[in-house]
């Protein structure tokens, strides 16, 4: 399989996007309670697992082209109010839409099998923008297409 630079990179920052999901999602699960809002919590929980299996085949994939993938962060800024449930849902859907955006960016700079699992992730991922509380738009991920 031949891979393009820009290919490469769109992974690379894509993982990169995934790598800033898990540590967010991860540190709002450990300060939201479940109890207080078992949908949100469900939600939370869903996506984070989600998040962790497409950084991990990421993370499969850069290696399976010889790359070496990008490590995550050694810190990311966090909000204040990590249980706030108004603040998990905005900044849980904030995290949906910078994957979005990678998501559409790995579509265009991909071909054949790594294509359409971007697809899904991009269309799975726009799903749960809406399930954050985002309206639906007509090209998630595409905000230079919007309006």
């Amino acid at each position: 399989m031949s891979t393009s630079a820009s290919q490469v990179e769109a992974l690379q920052d894509t993982l990169a996007a995934e790598h800033a999901a898990v540590q967010l999602l991860g540190a709002f699960g450990g300060a939201l309670s479940a109890t207080a809002d078992p949908g949100l919590h469900l939600l939370l929980v869903a996506r984070h697992r989600r998040h962790r299996e497409r950084r991990e085949f990421l993370t499969v994939t850069l290696r399976g082209l010889g790359e070496t993938p990008v490590p995550a962060a050694a810190a990311y800024a966090l909000p204040d109010d990590l249980g706030d449930p108004v603040v998990v849902r905005e900044e849980g859907a904030r995290t949906e839409d910078r994957c979005l955006q990678r998501y559409a960016t790995l579509v265009a700079a991909s071909t054949a099998e790594l294509r359409a699992w971007a697809i899904e992730a991009l269309a799975e991922s726009a799903g749960a923008l809406v399930s954050w509380g985002n309206p639906p738009t007509a090209f998630p991920g595409a905000p230079e297409l919007q309006d």
